[in-house]
């Protein structure tokens, strides 16, 4: 019973940091998009 416990908690885990990444790359994300396509052109793509 307590190994089901701890999968479930690390589910948890990785679904929780996975949301933080995503919330970073949309952040990221948003950030590039305000600059005009001059400030756009400095980071390499």
């Amino acid at each position: 019973m307590r190994r089901i416990g701890d999968e479930r908690t690390l589910r948890n885990t990785i679904a929780q940091i996975g949301g933080d990444a995503a919330t970073a790359v949309t952040l990221i994300i948003q950030a590039a998009w305000r600059p005009t396509r001059c400030n756009l052109s400095a980071f390499p793509i």
